[in-house]
Order: C-alpha cells, then structure tokens, then sequence
C-alpha cells in the first residue's frame, strides 16, 4: 500500500530506508533508477522527485568524486563511511553502476554482515521460538541491517520456519517465560509453574501434558542456554535430596507467576557460577555424583572431542599424550592412535549419556562410578532390548 505524502526535497533517511529494503549487496548492487522505481511503489506523491534526483542525491552521499577512486578496489567496489552505516557503490569509468546498505557494528566489528548472517540462522534454526513469531522477528532484523545483509526467505528456509517444536496449538511462549524468570531472579523472588512432558496420548498423538504434575514452586539462581534451549537452575529445596541445585527447561514451563516470598539462598559452593567447571560437569544437565574420568579417544575423531568441550584451552579437560591400542577392522586387526584426555569431576551420569556416543572410538581407563554404569547399561540393554 502506497504511502501519501507531500515532497519538498528527497531527504537522505528516507532514501536509505528504501536502500536498505532492498536486496542490495557488494555482490549484488541496485542502480539508482531501480531504487527510484522502490521509491515510486511506496509513496504515491505527484511531485515525487526524478530518477535524476535520486541519482544526484546518492551520489551527493558519496561524497567528492575525485575521493572515491582512492577507495575504490580493481573491480571498481568501494564503500563509505556514513557514522551508523556504510554506503556501498560499484564504479565503472567516471560512472557511479550501483549501490548498496551496510549497518555498522562499531571499531572492532566494522561491517555487521557476520552479525547479521548469524542472527538471521538462530532465528531461522532455533527450537525455542515458536514458528508464529519467527516471521516478526527476522522483518525486525531485515530492519535493523537491511535486506542486502538479511536476505528474504526463500522456500527451503520458510519450511524450516514452519516446523512446530511443540503441540499444534503454538505451545508454549519460550522468550516470555525467559524475561518473567529473569525479573524474578533479578528481585529474588520465588516462582510457580506447571512442568510439562510429552506423552503418547490413547488418540495416537504425542501431546504435551501440562496437568498431570502438581504446581512447582523453586528458587531460580540462574538461566542458561545449552545445545539451542533455555535451562533455569533452581536451589533445591527437596527434603532427602544430595544434589544442591536442579535443573528445569524452560520450553517445558507454563503458568509462570511470580511470588512475593523471597527466593531460598543460593548454594555457598556457587559452582553454577563457575561456568568452565559447570558446563564440564553438567554436559546434559543431569544432577548427581561426580569423578575424575580418564578416557583414549581416538586421534582421527578428536574432534568430537572439540565440537562439545571446545579447546582445550578452556580448562574443561586435559591432554595426557597418546597411546596405541589394537582394535578390529574387518579381517584383521590394526593399531590405532588414542589420546588420552582426563575430565576433572564430570557429573557420571551425564558424562555416561555423552560417551556413550562413541563406544566405537573410545576407552574408559578410569572412573570406577562411570565403567559400573556402563558395564550395567549395556547388559541391560543385550539382554532386554537387543534381541
């Protein structure tokens, strides 16, 4: 729908709001004329400026014509600096070809393009916004640095938006849930939900039950993001309980309310606050009994290592060297190389889910808790579930 409005001169926002509304990159530069054309299916105005005038006035945006060789690379790209943004230009000869938006980000980060691609895919890929609000939020971010930098959706990423991760209904609002949480932890105040948990109903459908669990009533300390979903760490406050602090989903969590009564205090030990030490001990949010673990991982599959700990510069584990161990490979046997790692006090129960990934790759050389588990596991499973 066409905008009314009464031109007196082409202002300069207004023609980089529609610059930015279109998808114009470095890659892909548009000509004056086209966003003349942009101007003219926007506003319905009699005396809408020529395609001249738009022309003249990027160009005056440009700035001084015998500056912009000195910025301009071989194949005629350059860009300028504007304060909040740069203003991208392709020449040829004395000929200003095309232009193009580019949001800002500040000294360090300069072009917001990395920014940009990396918001748009957690939107596109997250497993906590609801498919409804998705839409909303990648126009805001198309907004915010322009549709050169977030593209349009195209028909492989709108089915990605259109995958429900809860019930039909639309579930349960993840983003909400997080700030009342948060308000709740930043007055130290108690909260009340409902915990919910899918179940495979007698109508043949997994639905999410919300009533079979009575109201919760926690302390939340801290929120947490793991593996592409939100987690609250609360104290627990169970009678007969070990473990000093619980761990609920947020996607899970319904009927929030905040409560006047003063949240318990949090754990002296404060090991939730030790994010290096917590995320080693807690790799699947489990709570429970903790050892030192010595693992062979195999030296070609390392990498897996990495992908969940990250380097071993972060202090979450520790490279002992490497060792050679015989292992079957279709007729015969070959010697492969292990590195040996050690996890200072893993959560066992977790750490056992995780490892358990790469029983093809791996040796547990110590950790009497995490080998009885196993050894348990997987005799249960040959017998019961294996057959």
């Amino acid at each position: 729908m066409q905008e009314k409005r009464v031109w007196n001169r082409l202002r300069d926002e207004e023609l980089i709001e529609i610059l930015k509304s279109m998808e114009a990159s470095k890659l892909h530069p548009v000509k004056a004329q086209k966003i003349y054309e942009k101007l003219k299916d926007k506003y319905d105005a009699k005396d809408l400026p020529s395609a001249h005038t738009v022309d003249r006035s990027l160009r005056r945006l440009l700035g001084q014509p015998e500056k912009l060789d000195e910025i301009t690379d071989k194949d005629g790209i350059g860009r300028i600096d504007k304060g909040q943004y740069y203003l991208g230009f392709q020449k040829k000869g004395i000929y200003i070809t095309g232009y193009w938006y580019e949001q800002k980000m500040g000294e360090e980060l300069e072009s917001s393009k990395y920014l940009a691609r990396f918001l748009s895919d957690a939107v596109i890929y997250s497993k906590v916004l609801n498919p409804e609000y998705k839409p909303d939020y990648y126009l805001s971010l198309q907004e915010l640095f322009g549709v050169g930098q977030v593209k349009r959706l195209n028909e492989f990423t709108e089915g990605i938006i259109e995958l429900k991760p809860y019930s039909a209904e639309g579930g349960i609002d993840v983003m909400e849930n997080v700030l009342i949480i948060q308000e709740a932890i930043d007055t130290q105040k108690k909260i009340e939900f409902k915990l919910g948990v899918y179940r495979y109903t007698s109508d043949g459908m997994i639905e999410l039950d919300m009533e079979s669990k009575g109201i919760q009533c926690v302390s939340p300390l801290q929120i947490i993001m793991s593996n592409g979903r939100y987690y609250v760490i609360v104290k627990n406050e169970r009678k007969f309980q070990t473990q000093e602090f619980l761990f609920y989903r947020i996607d899970l969590m319904d009927e929030i309310e905040i409560i006047e009564t003063k949240r318990k205090d949090a754990p002296r030990k404060y090991e939730w606050k030790n994010s290096q030490k917590f995320l080693i001990a807690n790799p699947f949010f489990y709570s429970g009994k903790k050892e030192d673990i010595v693992i062979g991982f195999e030296e070609q599959q390392i990498t897996q290592v990495v992908d969940w700990f990250g380097t071993e510069e972060n202090g979450l584990f520790e490279c002992l060297g490497t060792y050679f161990m015989e292992k079957p490979e279709k007729t015969s046997m070959t010697k492969v190389e292990m590195v040996k790692v050690r996890f200072p006090e893993v959560n066992v129960m977790a750490f056992s889910f995780w490892i358990m990934q790469y029983m093809d790759c791996v040796e547990v050389l110590e950790g009497d808790l995490l080998k009885k588990i196993l050894k348990e596991r997987m005799k249960w499973a040959l017998e019961n579930r294996i057959k």
